[in-house]
């Protein structure tokens, strides 16, 4: 009896041997394969790579997952995260209006006073609808100023990612942050192909601005030739200029583009100004930057979207301006005694920082610089990733907001066109949800982090960051990054 139980256990532990042995020899398989993919056309980039199963914290896939490297716009993930736990996810950023002075029937003698609330959605669409709501309240003259309070972020600023677009910049996402920002603190370039037989016809977007001057440069396109402008902006201490040049073809539809500006102060002064005299409300004094008086009366207020959208569009459009706004708001909402020194962008970053060791419970050394992941001093690993990807999963008052505000793959945001021309990758089709991170200098940065809904192991948490070598040539391009990035999730799946 004892010798057949002897035998019995014996045989056990050799299927328990072979077992491992096997799992041994998959899973080695498996680095091999995931290695492969990584070193394909890209020898000397720069890797981290970590994937666990969210139900146990098992790690499933692995290379390099402590090395900390820049993670682009990956860094909105803690931006994410760490807003939705500090705000809350139906939080609302309040846009104050007041008036100095008397109110006699439609006429107030005194200023008209706008505080910023740090609403980073703050639009065209939303002057329109004060201006009407105004026009109803019986408004039709205010004989002062239009007076722009931006204490809640400190003056106007910009970050170290920004500081050179003062005078002139060629793009959007450059803009200065500020508590009241209109339009993301940019300036719309409509071109209109049809309506001038000479040349196209550019016009500011939705109002002609006073300070704004128009240079158009623009010209018809050759029958081989593609929509090819440039628009340049460049601030004076009056006045700012716009200039497009380039070439656009004839019957092209209705095109826009948008151009950062130097004096966020001016610009949503002056398009409130506009807005409020199509209404048939008249300013009869000038746009200026000042604080709000204590004899000031309230005549309402506007709100944002909740925060839970505000991160959504964030995250799908990967819009760096959002991100730093929302992290001025941390900033400003953390008692200035602590670091008296510093913009409400850096004391924000602290918060962020803080959030990852204190609340998700990150020891080992990171660096963030900015919330939106333009600073390349920025560097996190793909293990603290994960981390946080799993914190919030843990968490059911935020993680349904924060799992919705990310792209879905083929299908929505800054993944929806990661299927196009290549049918292979269907499978990822709706289970993966990720954040994208991509720069292309003065490094080459690409990245992937999120959730993937696998069909066995249940929800996995994975992150993949891929740096160029600083100063050196890149070897592989974006394109050639994703599709490594794609091809091991689909390694990850089994079905490749």
């Amino acid at each position: 009896m004892c010798f057949i139980r002897k035998q019995r256990l014996n045989r056990l532990f050799f299927l328990l041997a072979f077992s491992l042995l096997i799992f041994c020899l998959s899973i080695e398989a498996d680095q091999s394969k995931w290695q492969a993919i990584l070193t394909q056309n890209s020898p000397d980039l720069l890797t981290s790579f970590h994937v666990i199963r969210l139900a146990d914290n098992h790690v499933l896939a692995e290379q390099e997952p402590n090395r900390t490297l820049i993670p682009a716009s990956l860094s909105k993930l803690v931006t994410a995260a760490a807003a939705l736990k500090k705000l809350t996810p139906a939080h609302r950023f309040v846009t104050s209006f007041y008036h100095t002075g008397a109110r006699n029937g439609k006429r107030i003698k005194g200023d008209f006073v706008v505080v910023g609330g740090g609403d980073p959605l703050f639009t065209s669409e939303k002057l329109w609808q004060l201006a009407v709501d105004l026009r109803h309240l019986g408004l039709s003259e205010i004989t002062g100023d239009l007076i722009v309070d931006n204490h809640l972020f400190g003056e106007v600023f910009y970050d170290e990612s920004r500081r050179a677009s003062f005078e002139s910049s060629y793009a959007a996402y450059d803009a200065p942050l500020s508590a009241f920002a209109v339009n993301f603190n940019t300036v719309s370039l409509a071109i209109i192909p049809q309506l001038d037989k000479n040349k196209p016809t550019l016009e500011l977007d939705p109002y002609p601005l006073p300070f704004i001057h128009l240079g158009n440069h623009l010209m018809w396109a050759g029958p081989s030739e593609d929509f090819s402008v440039e628009a340049f902006r460049a601030t004076r201490p009056t006045h700012a200029y716009v200039i497009a040049n380039g070439k656009i073809p004839k019957g092209l539809p209705f095109q826009k583009l948008y151009r950062s500006v130097g004096d966020p102060v001016r610009l949503s002064g002056e398009l409130l100004k506009v807005f409020l005299q199509k209404e048939g409300i008249q300013i009869k004094g000038n746009v200026k930057a000042g604080s709000i008086s204590s004899d000031a009366k309230l005549l309402c207020e506007v709100l944002s979207e909740p925060l839970s959208q505000i991160i959504l569009k964030m995250n799908h459009t990967s819009n760096n301006f959002i991100a730093d706004m929302l992290v001025s708001a941390l900033g400003a909402s953390r008692q200035a005694s602590q670091a008296a020194d510093l913009t409400t962008l850096q004391r924000g970053t602290q918060v962020l920082s803080s959030f990852l060791q204190d609340e998700v419970g990150i020891r080992d050394p990171f660096v963030l610089k900015n919330g939106s992941g333009l600073h390349v001093d920025n560097h996190l690993s793909t293990k603290q990733l994960t981390t946080l990807l799993k914190y919030m999963s843990e968490d059911m008052t935020l993680f349904p907001e924060f799992w919705v505000s990310l792209p879905v793959f083929g299908i929505s945001g800054t993944l929806a066109d990661r299927l196009r021309d290549h049918p292979a990758l269907s499978p990822l089709k709706g289970i993966v949800r990720a954040k994208t991170g991509t720069l292309t200098e003065p490094v080459m940065v690409s990245g992937l982090a999120g959730y993937l809904q696998h069909p066995k192991e249940g929800l996995l948490a994975f992150a993949i960051i891929q740096n160029g070598v600083p100063e050196q040539q890149p070897v592989s391009s974006i394109v050639q990054l994703h599709q490594q990035q794609d091809e091991l999730l689909i390694a990850l799946l089994g079905w490749k």
